[in-house]
């Protein structure tokens, strides 16, 4: 809007405007005919010999649209980006752990069978607590991927709806555990 008005002020008015007033002062018509002719060419030149600064105005003005453009692109891209972003990290996180949760399952059975094995007299203790050991570890694991997808989740969504309101992701999850 603002680049139209730079343009249209660029060309040359003609604006003619006649009160009630100046037809009282003036005595016949051709003393009205020259007060009119005089404002029209006094406007009219003002305007021609304002041509160049008014076409800088122009200028300016197609500048600063073509800059308040070009930031809009980049916001988008910008925006698309973190949207990819968000969405690879999270598709990447659930294939592994779909891998940790089999991994999980695999060594739950290794600790059933070394439970019975212990329990048959075949193997010690310490390798029924090392199966115990690993499974707890890949659980552990589990459960802080889950936080990191649940995190992941959440920068999807800010991507896609914008980052009015900061969190400290951390912070409230440590007030989550108080």
């Amino acid at each position: 809007a603002s680049l139209a008005e730079a343009i249209k002020n660029q060309y040359p008015s003609l604006n003619v405007s006649l009160s009630l007033s100046s037809t009282k002062t003036v005595a016949q018509f051709s003393d009205l005919l020259d007060t009119i002719l005089g404002s029209a060419v006094a406007s009219l030149s003002g305007t021609l010999f304002d041509g160049g600064s008014k076409e800088a105005l122009v200028i300016q003005a197609h500048a600063l649209s073509k800059e308040r453009s070009l930031s809009y692109k980049q916001t988008m891209l910008q925006a698309f980006y973190d949207v990819n972003e968000a969405l690879e990290r999270e598709k990447n996180l659930e294939v592994y752990m779909r891998q940790l949760s089999h991994r999980t399952m695999l060594a739950n059975a290794i600790l059933e069978r070394q439970s019975e094995k212990y329990l048959f007299g075949v193997v010690e203790y310490l390798s029924v607590l090392n199966a115990q050991q690993s499974l707890q570890e890949l659980q552990q694991t589990a459960l802080s991927k889950h936080l990191e997808h649940i995190k992941y989740r959440i920068a999807l969504h800010r991507a896609l709806g914008g980052g009015f309101i900061q969190h400290n992701i951390e912070k409230e999850w440590r007030n989550y555990d108080n």
